[in-house]
């Protein structure tokens, strides 16, 4: 399980979520050890996985990919991630088709959440891609300006109130939302540290462990 916290406006982005990694055993969830979930897709975006864990791998793939080649703007990584994902999660699931079908739901879903900054058109770009039951191509999940994953209506709520009232700086916004996910963490032992956080702006993108 991951928790995933997305918040934007024209300030920039910021994307936090946790490193807990959970196993279903004998149609148990049990915790299987933390692992890094958010990487970097050069200095203006980045992507997080949720649900089956070869997303983490598929992830650290394509940020190697981008990496090799030196795809910076938005608007040039997303359409080259979205066929790198997949055509790399077709594969895997060819290659592990029998193991497959006997698995457990909560392995048959897998999104990634990829978040970005394009200078040829000066806007932030968030987008959640979805595979329920195994099926690709992903599908892209409509999405306003916030976002908790699992759903967090509380929290929800207050970063709404954040973006009406304007304020609030944007890392004063993702101080509260660190504090936030540490709050969830103490009461949800499918999620844990170490935590990360991706902060957007035209500037650049700083991803910190907190």
């Amino acid at each position: 399980m991951s928790q995933h916290i997305v918040y934007y406006d024209q300030q920039g982005i910021i994307i936090a979520d946790d490193s807990r990694i959970t196993k279903i055993v004998q149609g148990k969830k049990e915790r299987a050890g933390e692992e890094r979930k958010l990487f970097a897709l050069g200095n203006f975006s980045c992507i997080a996985s949720s649900g089956a864990y070869i997303g983490i791998k598929i992830s650290g793939l394509l940020q190697e990919a981008i990496k090799e080649r030196e795809l910076e703007d938005f608007l040039d990584i997303y359409p080259y991630a979205l066929d790198f994902l997949n055509d790399n999660y077709q594969e895997y699931l060819l290659e592990n088709n029998v193991e497959l079908m006997l698995a457990d739901s909560h392995y048959k879903m897998l999104y990634f959440l990829i978040a970005g900054y394009s200078a040829k058109d000066d806007s932030y770009h968030v987008h959640l891609l979805e595979s329920l039951d195994y099926r690709v191509p992903f599908q892209e999940v409509a999405l306003g300006n916030i976002l908790t994953m699992p759903r967090m209506l509380g929290l929800e709520m207050k970063l709404f109130r954040f973006s009406r009232e304007q304020r609030l700086d944007l890392e004063e916004i993702e101080k509260n939302i660190r504090e936030s996910l540490k709050e969830i963490a103490k009461i949800n032992d499918d999620i844990g540290p170490p935590f990360y956080s991706a902060l957007i702006t035209r500037r650049g993108m700083k991803i910190e462990k907190f």
